[in-house]
């Protein structure tokens, strides 16, 4: 995926996904929650901030067309004129295999992790 490629992103996603943020203790449309990263996701693409994401699974169970993970993601942001900020999230998400493409129709943020949480998980 290219960074700021806000089309690959929500690719990511199935059409009626759901994203569901203990943190925040709301439950909304993936859709709804797009449009809330759109506009960071456009700064990435024009240069104006710096974005990485990475994934560190504890447990992957799958069959041929459905999916759960869970693991931890760490989230970094850079504005050319500023500090890097991060977010590194304990998460699960729910996925299934349409046409061949995996979509992710569940994510759930469960909760905020450290980064000895993230540091365990390299194993």
């Amino acid at each position: 995926m290219t960074e700021g490629d806000f089309a690959a992103m929500a690719a990511v996603y199935h059409e009626d996904a759901v994203l569901v943020n203990a943190i925040s203790q709301s439950s909304y449309p993936i859709a709804a929650a797009m449009s809330g990263w759109k506009p960071d996701i456009d700064r990435t693409r024009n240069g104006e901030v710096h974005a990485e994401v990475a994934f560190r699974f504890s447990q992957r169970l799958n069959d041929a067309t459905t999916a759960h993970e869970t693991g931890i993601f760490y989230y970094m942001a850079t504005p050319a004129d500023g500090e890097t900020s991060a977010a590194i999230i304990n998460f699960e998400a729910l996925l299934v295999k349409k046409n061949g493409e995996w979509k992710v129709m569940m994510e759930y943020q469960k909760s905020v992790a450290t980064i000895e949480d993230w540091n365990v998980l390299e194993i």
